[in-house]
């Protein structure tokens, strides 16, 4: 039998990473980063920092964390599909968690939202 859930998840998207979780435990991981207590200042630069090609271009992806900014801050984070994101805001002390049941669900988008209440905009919209 066919259950909605089959129709909305593919099955390659079951497992993910593997991580189950909750927000509180996402809570306290990213307070740890703050902290040298599960890694290094300088590991998490080096996870942290744009991958260098062999053609000498960056890519906007470090070790297991898609790097970019938004609005001038230098963020870090991670997407389980369209549906859930982290981003951890390296120098401002601000990271935005997205979990989501709904699998069309733009959870990027909702990131971006919520930076935009704690970085406004230099230009008036």
């Amino acid at each position: 039998m066919l259950r909605r859930f089959d129709l909305d998840y593919p099955r390659w998207s079951y497992p993910g990473a593997g991580l189950t979780t909750t927000i509180s435990d996402l809570a306290k991981w990213d307070a740890a980063l703050y902290t040298e207590k599960l890694v290094k200042r300088s590991t998490l630069e080096r996870l942290w920092a744009r991958t260098r090609l062999n053609s000498g271009q960056t890519a906007d992806y470090g070790l297991g964390w898609t790097v970019f900014d938004l609005e001038g801050h230098k963020a870090v984070g991670h997407g389980g599909g369209r549906n859930n994101w982290i981003a951890h805001f390296v120098d401002s002390k601000l990271t935005a968690i997205v979990l989501s049941n709904l699998f069309r669900a733009d959870a990027f988008s909702l990131v971006k939202g919520v930076a935009a209440f704690y970085f406004p905009a230099s230009k008036p919209q």
